[in-house]
């Protein structure tokens, strides 16, 4: 099965959307700039709790990253909950896996905060892509998403879900509160040449309590999926498939 075609194999999708496979009716989510910055020092550090970002999607290329294991691609999806705040026990982990030598070439992480993922980047010889928001100055909280690559950054993009605002609320509605409806989400999209080859990563974070919010971020997922031209893609992170 081509990947194009998965999400409209989902059983409900369509239904709870009221939408057709590939429709005009296809919806893009929104890109967002992108800043490369020079080192791991230029990096603002948030002082809000979660210490997630201020919206900006970020690229660091580390001085001197470490080798991909190859051949091939190894990637790994982890969501370090909440920023990260158990930082001794996931310093920890990747410490073993390096000293086991089964360290991932790609790592996206979901739910990270900016100071663990420039931690781990820097520390471990990853370069680093990094969107989130914490909702400050009227914007709405968007949670940290992050890739670890030690193959060089060819481009990074975040590309946050469009939902309007009756969609939103009808949503909250359903589910009878507002819990993390009120956030926004979205996908972080990396671009790699490995072995020579362009390569797409997709690290997603999809909507949790409403099965029909996050029907609508797959279908916006998978336009964006349209687009590739061709590139071979990796798609991962946190669905949370309520559908």
């Amino acid at each position: 099965m081509k990947m194009p075609e998965v999400l409209e194999h989902l059983p409900s999708v369509g239904h709870l959307l009221g939408r057709k496979p590939g429709g005009q009716e296809d919806i893009l989510p929104k890109r967002d700039p992108t800043l490369t910055l020079p080192d791991f020092q230029a990096v603002p550090l948030p002082s809000s709790e979660r210490r997630l970002g201020d919206g900006r999607t970020f690229i660091v290329h580390h001085p001197s990253p470490r080798a991909p294991r190859g051949p091939g691609l190894t990637v790994m999806s982890y969501n370090i909950l909440m920023g990260g705040e158990r930082q001794e026990a996931l310093l920890e982990y990747f410490t073993q896996l390096e000293a086991q030598d089964r360290m991932p070439d790609v790592i996206g992480l979901q739910e990270a905060g900016v100071p663990m993922s420039v931690l781990l980047a820097s520390r471990f010889g990853f370069h680093l892509a990094y969107q989130g928001s914490d909702g400050d100055d009227g914007t709405r909280l968007v949670n940290g998403k992050a890739w670890l690559s030690r193959h060089p950054i060819v481009d990074a993009a975040h590309f946050t879900y469009v939902l309007t605002d009756a969609e939103r609320n009808d949503a909250i509605a359903r589910q009878g509160y507002a819990g993390e409806l009120v956030e926004d989400r979205g996908v972080l999209w990396l671009k790699l040449h490995v072995e020579g080859r362009p390569l797409y990563l997709y690290n997603l974070h999809h909507a949790l309590g409403d099965s029909a919010i996050n029907a609508l971020n797959l279908r916006q997922l998978n336009a964006l999926l349209r687009r590739r031209e061709g590139v071979p893609a990796v798609v991962l992170g946190d669905f949370n498939a309520n559908t």
